[in-house]
């Protein structure tokens, strides 16, 4: 008897290499900084300094925030609307594809997210070249 191997796959699946690093380092172009969201902005005030140790919080309002980036597939599928108007503000094409050929207004369709689809349309978005 001879033993049964593998079959393999009739084709090969077609996956899209994500890029170099950009300049100053920063990941490829599909991996975009997330959008910072600072909360309560006036509470520290440099002026009225708390008096307790424990009421005083300042080292987490002076830390310098580390840019943290995203996949913008991940960002479109969470809806993530000021992450991906930053990313297209900063050059970023709306029309990128993912290393599946994938554009961000597939996956926000796909997910059923109708806000993100009609952000991504008004952002310059032209359905002829899907």
């Amino acid at each position: 008897k001879k033993k049964k191997t593998k079959k393999q796959l009739p084709f090969p699946i077609a996956i899209h290499n994500e890029g170099p690093r950009i300049s100053n380092g920063n990941p490829p172009l599909v991996y975009v900084k997330k959008h910072p969201f600072t909360t309560d902005q006036n509470r520290f005030s440099r002026d009225q300094i708390p008096k307790h140790i424990i009421n005083d919080d300042s080292v987490h309002y002076m830390d310098k925030i580390h840019p943290q980036f995203v996949h913008i597939s991940n960002a479109t599928y969470r809806g993530d609307l000021h992450t991906l108007l930053d990313a297209f503000k900063s050059g970023v094409p709306v029309d990128i594809r993912d290393k599946y050929y994938k554009t961000p207004l597939m996956i926000a369709s796909a997910n059923g997210d109708l806000e993100t689809t009609k952000f991504l349309l008004q952002c310059g978005y032209t359905i002829e070249e899907l």
